[in-house]
């Protein structure tokens, strides 16, 4: 068994050109009930499975609950929590269903998706949650009834329109390397992105005024788009023999997890780490839940932290705090170039990062840990190599 080397493998090499082969587009809106199996009270969280229910995270147990509100199996907080608590309502991992979802958010059976499909091979798809805005979101982990119009609407009117937008599907790496250029990470910085995938979506089909303030004001509304192109893009490695390059990652606010390649459906995990950054005005006093969410992805993709020399904004705000090595980590860390959107180093090699005995910088949002105020801020995590040395111990 390889343990890791200064240059990358050739299997590992062979799963990033199977990454970099794949052209994620846009290619329509389904219903999560369309495209899972199995019992009809389900809801789909970040990052791996959560065993013991009596560890769920504050925050995510709020969305959760609103989940089960959203689809009428209960009237209030506390029915809702009993039935998950019970088990009566299960919950799983989105990743094991091939979907992404931010933060705490949830989806359930009657909740709309973003599809995304290789245009190399269009039976290759990959889903994500719809970004539900900057007030009214499950991500943020508060437990508000206000939401469930807002999910009505978003899943309703909204994704039907949002459905139509992608009758000539939008291919979107072409989107990611501009945004880039403009100043974008993929992740905590999306503002560019958002604007150019809502220039996309107002060119293939008009929108009423509603739908237009809406994404007007969603300045993270392009990051699902990335989520899903990430998810999609890395799942091309998936079932490579020998392959350590990460094609599944995320958090559950209580646990960290990773797949790799060569071991396809086995998560590795190892305790969430709390996120460092700086807690914005008026939230002073609150904690930081650990990490949590699937966005991930985008930074294992070779985006997010991974790419900070394109975005200044994003390392100015956070320099004082990152690894003097962040610039640099990439190439210890990455595997080979992603030439469709511009990346000399692409792709979570866990050789790599297991040899240099470092991890990824990954971009995230801080979450108060009481379920109570929602994003108190912004920071990173850096991913321990412990959790890739552990990945490669299964990788026979």
């Amino acid at each position: 068994m390889m343990t890791g080397s200064s240059t990358l493998s050739l299997i590992d090499d062979k799963g990033c050109k199977r990454i970099a082969s794949c052209r994620p587009v846009f290619s329509g809106v389904e219903r999560v009930d369309q495209v899972t199996s199995g019992v009809e009270r389900r809801l789909y969280h970040a990052g791996p499975p959560i065993v013991d229910t009596l560890k769920i995270a504050a925050p995510l147990m709020n969305s959760l609950c609103l989940g089960a509100i959203y689809e009428a199996w209960a009237n209030d907080y506390d029915s809702a929590a009993a039935l998950i608590l019970s088990g009566d309502v299960e919950i799983l991992a989105a990743q094991d269903h091939d979907m992404v979802i931010p933060l705490a958010g949830v989806l359930s059976p009657s909740m709309a998706i973003l599809k995304i499909s290789d245009a190399n091979n269009l039976e290759q798809v990959f889903f994500a949650a719809i970004n539900e805005g900057n007030e009214l979101a499950t991500r943020l982990g508060k437990f508000d009834l206000n939401f469930i119009e807002h999910l009505k609407w978003l899943n309703g009117s909204f994704a039907r329109w949002l459905g139509t937008t992608a009758e000539t599907p939008i291919d979107l790496l072409p989107i990611i390397k501009e945004s880039l250029l403009l100043g974008d990470d993929c992740h905590a910085r999306t503002l560019n992105g958002s604007k150019l995938i809502h220039e996309a979506l107002f060119l293939n089909h008009g929108c009423d005024v509603k739908t237009k303030e809406f994404l007007n004001e969603s300045g993270a509304f392009a990051l699902n788009f990335w989520m899903g192109a990430a998810g999609l893009c890395l799942a091309q490695a998936s079932g490579l023999e020998g392959c350590s390059i990460v094609t599944k990652v995320g958090s559950n606010g209580h646990e960290f997890g990773i797949q790799i390649a060569g071991n396809p459906g086995k998560w590795i995990v190892e305790k969430a780490p709390v996120p460092v950054g700086q807690i914005l005005p008026g939230f002073s006093g609150k904690q930081a839940l650990p990490a949590i969410g699937d966005s991930t992805v985008v930074d294992f993709l070779g985006l997010g932290g991974q790419c900070l020399s394109y975005a200044v904004a994003t390392l100015e705000a956070l320099k004082s705090l990152l690894p003097v090595d962040t610039l640099e980590r990439t190439t210890g860390v990455l595997g080979s170039h992603f030439d469709a959107i511009g990346l000399k180093n692409a792709a979570t090699s866990a050789r790599q990062c297991c040899a240099s005995r470092k991890g990824p910088i990954v971009l995230i949002g801080m979450i108060d840990k009481s379920g109570e105020s929602g994003r108190i801020g912004g920071g990173f995590i850096d991913v321990p190599h412990s959790i890739f040395c552990q990945s490669l111990k299964h990788l026979d």
